[in-house]
């Protein structure tokens, strides 16, 4: 197997199975803008705005305060 095709093959599965949903482009978008560091750092930000990790922290902190 040539290594080129592997390589090749990889950027092209990635590049497939990326997901690019709304929080994709936003961070594609800023990446381009505002450099990689803003890039690597805005789904952070996305991802923290989301229910599910306030909720999951309430619960963290309720387990933590019952000393569980």
């Amino acid at each position: 197997m040539n290594a080129g095709f592997f390589i090749q093959g990889l950027i092209i599965g990635l590049s497939i199975a990326a997901p690019v949903g709304p929080i994709g482009i936003l961070c594609i978008n800023r990446t381009l803008a505002q450099g990689t560091a803003t890039g690597l750092v805005s789904p952070v930000g996305c991802g923290y705005s989301r229910w599910d990790l306030w909720w999951c922290g309430g619960v963290f902190l309720d387990y933590n305060h019952r000393g569980c």
